[in-house]
């Protein structure tokens, strides 16, 4: 998250670390999500054997922002609905 988000969002970073997340504040550039999402992608390449990207939205590098949202939630949606039937 950038800095400002962190301040932001506090009581959400608060919960994210009682759950055992390792929340690191971006300081460069706006220090906001843009930047933050560059320094994810930037450490990813780097440590691409032993780091992991999840992100709860579409971003990142093409074609994953050209992908439709909607259509992967149904996707999820109707295989989640299977395995439970």
């Amino acid at each position: 998250m950038g800095e400002v988000d962190v301040a932001r969002q506090s009581l959400n970073v608060f919960r994210m670390k009682l759950l055992g997340a390792k929340v690191i504040p971006v300081t460069s550039g706006s220090k906001t999500l843009k930047d933050s999402l560059n320094e994810a992608m930037r450490d990813w390449v780097k440590n691409i054997d032993d780091t992991f990207y999840i992100i709860g939205t579409i971003a990142g590098p093409h074609p994953l922002i050209t992908m439709n949202g909607a259509r992967f939630s149904k996707y999820y949606w109707q295989r989640s609905k299977s395995t439970i039937s």
